[in-house]
C-alpha cells in the first residue's frame, strides 16, 4: 500500500460505513436533523435492501417481523447518523452513555453427563468502558508487559549523551489536513503505514537483499480535547540504537524534570525529521525511553484513563479526554490497545494458555477412587438485553422453567441457533 493512499482531505464526507456513498440526488426534504435525534434514545431504520432515501428516515415495524432490539441504542443506527450528519462529539457521547447503561446477558447451554439433562446459565457480558472492561483490558496488558524482561538502556538522571533503541513516539493529527471523521477512520492505515516506513528504512541488506528492520510494537489511543485521536507507542528496534541527549524540561506537569531526545545536541532533528517522513496525518514527538519497564508504564497510564468511563468531578465539568476516547472507539470499532512483533507472539501464548490448568470434574466413589467426568461443554444459546428480575447477579445457573420466561418476552431476548438469530414465539 502506497503512502498516497492513505492521504485524505479536510473537507471530505464521503467515509463508508456500509457500502453507501452519499447521493447528492436524493432528496433531503423532510430530513430529521441532528439536533431533533438527539432527543430520542435511538433512530431505527428499516432493511438494508431499502432505498437510501429511506434510510434516513425513522420507520414503525412489528418488533417480532423484524428480528431486531428495539428501544435500544443500535451502533449501526448512530454510524448511520454520522454519515449523513457529521461527527459531533455531544451526540457520540450521549449515544454511548445510552448503549454502555443497557445491561447484556448472553445465555450458554450444555450437557450435564451427571444429571443426564441440559442446563443453562448466564453472564452479565462487559461492555467498553464499564469496570469489567476494564479490569479485563489492564489484566491482559499486564500479563505480557509483567512477562517481559526489564532491559535498561541507560539510567534515568543522567545527563549527557545516552543510546537506546527504544522510543516514545506521539503521532497527532494536523486538522488543517485531515477532518475528525476521516482521522478516527483511517487512524489505523496511518499508523500502519508509518511503521512500515520505519521497517524499511531502518532495514538492512543481505546479499544485494533488503530486509526490513525487526521491531516490537506496542499501541494506546487517546483522544484529545478536541476529540482528534493520538497515538501513543513504545517501538523496540531489534537492530538499531538511537543516539540522544539529556534535555530539561521547562513547562507543563514534567517541569524541571528530564527527557531524552533523539539526536547528537540540542536543535539537531535530523534523524526525528527521517522518522517524521512516514508519518503523514500530522505531527511527532519522538523520545528515547531508558528502560523497556518505562516505556509500559508510560503506556499504561493512558490505558488507564481511556478504558473506564467513570468519570471524577472536574472531568464532568471540563470534558473527559477518557470518556471521548471510549466514545469513538465504541463508534469507530477500535481496540484499546495493540501488540506487534515478538510481543505480539508471546501476548498470544500468554493468552492461549492460561486457562490450560483447569480442574477436571469428579466424583468419589465407595471404595475412594476418583470416577473423572467430562466437564460441561457450554454453547451459546442465545441472547437477553435490558433488565430482568431473573438476571440480578452478574453469573448464575437457570432453570427450564426461567429460560421458557425469558424466551417468551421477544422484544428483549433473541435466540441463537448456529449460524444467526431468530425471534420465534414459543408454544
Amino acid at each position: 500500500m502506497s503512502v498516497d493512499s492513505v492521504s485524505s482531505d479536510a473537507g471530505s464526507g464521503s467515509v463508508d460505513f456500509g457500502g453507501y456513498e452519499y447521493d447528492p440526488s436524493v432528496d433531503m426534504s423532510g430530513y430529521i436533523p441532528l439536533s431533533e435525534r438527539m432527543k430520542v434514545v435511538s433512530v431505527s431504520y428499516s432493511d438494508i435492501e431499502i432505498d437510501k432515501q429511506s434510510i434516513l428516515f425513522p420507520v414503525v415495524e412489528s418488533k417480532v417481523s423484524s428480528g431486531k432490539f428495539y428501544d435500544f441504542v443500535s451502533l449501526k443506527d448512530v454510524r448511520t447518523v454520522i454519515k449523513y450528519d457529521g461527527f459531533n462529539m455531544d451526540f457520540i457521547i450521549n449515544q454511548y452513555h445510552q448503549w454502555l447503561n443497557i445491561p447484556f446477558y448472553p445465555v450458554l447451554k450444555g450437557w450435564n453427563p451427571l444429571k443426564g439433562d441440559f442446563v443453562f446459565k448466564y453472564f452479565r457480558s462487559s461492555k467498553r468502558g464499564d469496570f469489567r472492561y476494564a479490569c479485563r483490558v489492564e489484566r491482559r496488558f499486564d500479563m505480557v508487559t509483567k512477562s517481559l524482561p526489564d532491559i535498561e538502556f541507560f539510567t534515568y538522571g543522567v545527563h549527557g549523551h545516552v543510546e537506546s533503541p527504544c522510543l516514545e513516539v506521539t503521532l497527532t493529527f494536523d486538522p488543517k489536513k485531515i477532518s475528525l471523521q476521516d482521522a478516527w477512520v483511517n487512524i489505523g492505515r496511518f499508523e500502519n503505514v508509518f511503521l512500515a516506513g520505519l521497517r524499511e528504512h531502518y532495514g538492512h541488506k543481505v546479499g544485494g537483499r533488503r530486509i526490513d528492520a525487526k521491531i516490537n510494537v506496542t499501541r494506546v489511543w487517546e483522544s484529545h480535547k478536541d476529540g482528534f485521536p493520538h497515538v501513543h507507542l513504545i517501538i523496540l528496534f531489534l537492530n538499531h540504537f538511537f543516539k540522544g541527549f539529556s534535555h530539561v524540561v521547562m513547562k507543563g506537569t514534567k517541569k524541571g524534570g528530564l527527557d531524552y531526545l533523539v539526536g547528537e545536541r540540542e536543535g539537531d532533528r535530523k534523524e526525528v525529521d527521517k522518522i517524521a517522513e512516514y508519518w503523514k496525518g500530522g505531527f511527532i514527538k519522538v523520545k528515547l525511553m531508558s528502560s523497556l519497564k518505562g516505556g509500559f508504564r508510560y503506556q499504561k497510564k493512558y490505558l488507564t484513563k481511556s478504558v473506564s468511563a467513570d468519570e471524577t468531578e472536574y472531568e464532568k465539568s471540563h470534558g473527559s479526554i477518557g470518556l471521548k476516547t471510549l466514545a469513538c472507539c465504541w463508534v469507530f470499532r477500535k481496540r484499546s490497545f495493540g501488540i506487534s512483533g515478538s510481543w505480539g507472539s508471546a501476548y498470544n501464548s500468554i493468552t492461549v494458555n492460561r486457562n490450560s490448568n483447569r480442574f477436571v470434574p469428579f466424583v468419589a466413589c465407595f471404595d475412594g477412587s476418583k470416577l473423572y467426568v467430562e466437564p460441561i461443554k457450554w454453547s451459546l444459546f442465545g441472547f437477553y438485553k435490558g433488565d430482568n428480575v431473573l438476571l440480578k447477579a452478574e453469573s448464575s445457573s437457570l432453570l427450564h422453567s426461567e429460560v421458557q420466561f425469558l424466551r417468551e418476552d421477544l422484544e428483549h431476548f433473541r435466540l441463537y441457533e448456529g449460524k444467526g438469530f431468530k425471534s420465534v414465539k414459543v408454544s
